[in-house]
């Protein structure tokens, strides 16, 4: 007899807010330590089904240090992000704006 996993209860509506979503808390305060001013930091996510986008803003004085050399840290970013979307089951990408 094979063993069922158990199935996860189906969120009704997106958090709205860092405090609600784990992933969006998780970026803002990686970022926010990374960066020189940050007050400037902005978060946006956009749900596509199945999978949600985040686009993290930056003062484009801090643009270099959230990239990182050859995309280093943002490579970081978007593993942590995946990481903490595993619980919900749910695809991520971090794109960051200026």
């Amino acid at each position: 007899m094979r063993h069922r996993p158990k199935k996860r209860p189906q969120m009704s509506a997106e958090p709205t807010s860092p405090n609600e979503d784990p992933v969006a808390g998780l970026l803002l305060c990686i970022v926010r330590g990374i960066v020189d001013q940050p007050d400037r930091v902005e978060l946006r996510s956009i749900d596509h089904g199945s999978e949600t986008s985040y686009e993290v803003a930056v003062a484009q004085e801090d643009l270099g240090k959230v990239i990182g050399r050859q995309g280093r840290v943002a490579n970081a970013l978007r593993q942590a992000a995946r990481a903490a979307a595993m619980p919900t089951r749910r695809r991520v990408q971090v794109e960051i704006v200026s």
